[in-house]
């Protein structure tokens, strides 16, 4: 809980190709969440933050993922991720990791996205980098 008793709101996005700011993200994320949110960006009282993944992170994953067949389409883009300086708040949750990994082992018909990372990455893919949008 913020201050007076208000909420944040966290909007896990996922950014597209043609996304190259954060302005660009946050625009593609209110017309996902828009419906479903009842956050107006004119409300200075609750804050608002996007979920992204940070360049450097997305920089070693590719690299670490550069002769993986499964990982070309990604491998083959010229920037993935949110520039580092672009991010406001890093949240530590890796205390979660082993609930986060036996949620992912229950579905039986996914790959967890974590097997076979060095564990400096698995530990940078355990911290939650938000963008405050809402006030900026």
């Amino acid at each position: 809980m913020g201050k007076s008793g208000s909420s944040a709101v966290v909007c896990a996005t996922r950014g597209e190709a043609g996304a190259t700011t954060v302005v660009d993200a946050v625009r593609d994320a209110i017309a996902m969440v828009a419906p479903h949110v009842a956050v107006s960006l004119d409300d200075a009282s609750t804050p608002l933050y996007l979920q992204c993944l940070p360049r450097s992170l997305m920089d070693a994953w590719v690299r670490h993922r550069s002769g993986d067949p499964d990982a070309s389409a990604y491998v083959d883009l010229p920037e993935i991720g949110t520039p580092d300086e672009q991010l406001t708040t890093i949240v530590d949750t890796t205390s979660h990791l082993w609930t986060r990994d036996r949620a992912i082992a229950e579905h039986a018909s996914q790959t967890s996205p974590f097997d076979g990372l060095p564990e400096e990455l698995r530990r940078g893919l355990a911290r939650e980098h938000l963008v405050r949008v809402n006030p900026p």
